[in-house]
């Protein structure tokens, strides 16, 4: 997922961006989460 913003003023860029490079490694964390547990899903239901 990709967060655009239009920056209104100059100061905005200062304070998004920090929370942008914030949002991406959360999102990359949850992913991965959501890969991990498909995988142990998929090996569980594999050998049951």
């Amino acid at each position: 997922m990709r967060e655009r913003y239009g920056y209104t003023h100059w100061w905005s860029a200062a304070i998004l961006e920090p929370v942008g490079l914030f949002s991406a490694l959360m999102s990359r964390r949850m992913l991965l989460g959501m890969r991990d547990r498909s995988e142990r899903s998929a090996t569980t239901t594999a050998t049951a």
